[in-house]
């Protein structure tokens, strides 16, 4: 569903675009690179969008008289699985001729179009996942891919060919692609240059805590409005993204690889293998709820990308996480220095501290078997783990929060925790003895997670923090 995101081919066509345009950039792809995201030149924007003149903005400690290329750009990717392409998307886009007429394809129900195109799949993309397939634009258009292509889940994918400059371009561009195609499971990368963030190692140890702290509020805060609504709606039930294997929370042995990662980086050390396992396995620290850094998209230390995953079809949800990484790119990061160094869930060591029946009816209810082979990939896909979560060790995320134990608000994450194991045996105990399915057990396990991160008010702790650093909490 969400599982990849491919830039290398948008970028090649984004290139064609602006040279058949207004640019007079070079045609190699190096320079397609370059010129996008962060190094794109203004002078590059096709002809009806020059006179825009969008507003301009630049990453904290990049002076933009000296470095006007340096500023934020953004970059959107729409997916749609084959039953949830809408007509929309059919009025702009029809296979080749050679597969189907326009004229037999026009004349195709929306229904019957969906069909079609599920029975002509492989010839639709004989190429396979990453390359061009044959459902072509039938009028060009700027804002919209020549081709759409389809990734390894067999989604389409709708990637933009243009990198824009502005915000209001980009939630433009947002409200375009929802109005004419309805919703899709849509992502964003935001670029950005490099130049503050590798200054020194204190520097990228800030960026590091940053992206750690909003991984970790972003899922609790996601948890516990998920419970509220449950509070509301019974019939609701929290912690979906929990038995997701690419939206669940950071742990441990992934926030230690972004750490690696992010500090080679900054040395000019980029490695290809390494890189590759960045966008093709499931073990790459990219597969979580929250925005992740994507050095494999441009490979060069100068460019920094981060990717907005976890918005699943709320483009307003996108909207919101881009402008708040202008916010904080855009300032001293100085504040977020003691969350370099947090510990995160250890999904084999806390899953382990579970009692072993609790364990047993975890890894019943949540199996989800994708099918791998290598050790290490199958551990990622084993979501069963992640219900370990409100487990974990909380203590260094309370001392840099400004928390000590004699405070009220670590006690109650202290009970929160007790009470959700204590929860899962109760749970485990009526499945056992068969006065409940294992469906209502899983559903029960997701709602006492979601029930610990409203009642330990941890997002409470969090907003906090925000306000004492930054006078606002609205992030």
């Amino acid at each position: 569903m969400l599982k990849k995101n491919r830039w290398a081919t948008p970028f090649v066509t984004f290139l064609i675009l602006l040279v058949s345009a207004c640019s007079s950039a070079p045609k190699s792809n190096d320079a397609a690179l370059e010129s996008s995201f962060a190094y794109r030149d203004i002078s590059a924007v096709p002809c009806e969008l020059k006179n825009l003149k969008p507003k301009l903005e630049y990453p904290f400690g990049v002076n933009e008289k000296r470095y006007p290329k340096e500023h934020f750009t953004y970059g959107v990717e729409v997916e749609y699985s084959l039953s949830e392409m809408g007509p929309g998307l059919f009025n702009a886009y029809a296979p080749d001729a050679e597969l189907i007429s326009h004229e037999a394809w026009d004349l195709l129900s929306h229904e019957q179009k969906l069909q079609w195109v599920r029975d002509n799949k492989d010839k639709l993309f004989p190429q396979g996942p990453k390359y061009p397939g044959r459902i072509a634009i039938r009028q060009p258009e700027e804002m919209l891919p020549e081709r759409l292509i389809v990734d390894e889940t067999g989604n389409v994918e709708l990637v933009s060919p243009k990198i824009v400059d502005s915000k209001v371009e980009f939630e433009q561009y947002l409200d375009m692609l929802e109005k004419r195609f309805g919703e899709g499971y849509v992502q964003a990368s935001v670029g950005t240059s490099s130049r503050h963030i590798f200054k020194t190692e204190a520097n990228t140890n800030e960026f590091i805590g940053y992206r750690f702290f909003f991984g970790e509020k972003d899922q609790i805060s996601k948890l516990a409005e998920g419970y509220a609504k449950h509070l509301e709606v019974p019939k609701y039930i929290p912690g979906k993204n929990f038995t997701h294997p690419y939206l669940g929370p950071i742990v441990n042995y992934k926030a230690n690889s972004f750490r690696r990662l992010i500090r080679d980086n900054r040395v000019g050390k980029f490695e290809a293998d390494v890189l590759d396992r960045v966008a093709k396995r499931d073990i790459s620290h990219k597969y979580t709820g929250a925005v992740v850094y994507r050095p494999d998209i441009i490979r060069k230390r100068e460019i920094f990308i981060s990717e907005i995953r976890q918005c699943v079809k709320d483009f307003d949800c996108l909207k919101k996480l881009a402008e708040r990484e202008r916010f904080f790119i855009g300032r001293n990061l100085e504040a977020f220095a003691a969350f370099e160094n947090v510990t995160h869930v250890d999904t084999i060591a806390d899953f382990n501290f579970l009692p072993a029946d609790v364990q047993d009816l975890l890894t019943r209810a949540f199996n989800r078997n994708h099918g791998q082979v290598e050790a290490e990939e199958i551990i990622a896909n084993q979501v069963h783990r992640n219900f370990a979560y409100p487990t974990q060790n909380w203590d260094r995320w309370l001392s840099a929060l400004e928390v000590k134990p004699t405070h009220v608000a670590y006690r109650r994450v202290k009970d929160a925790q007790e009470a959700y194991v204590a929860t899962l045996k109760d749970v485990t105990a009526r499945e056992r003895s068969g006065a409940i399915t294992l469906k209502e057990a899983e559903s029960s396990v997701r709602i006492a997670l979601a029930k610990f991160a409203y009642d330990s008010k941890l997002t409470d702790i969090f907003d906090r923090y925000l306000t004492s650093r930054f006078g606002k909490t609205a992030f």
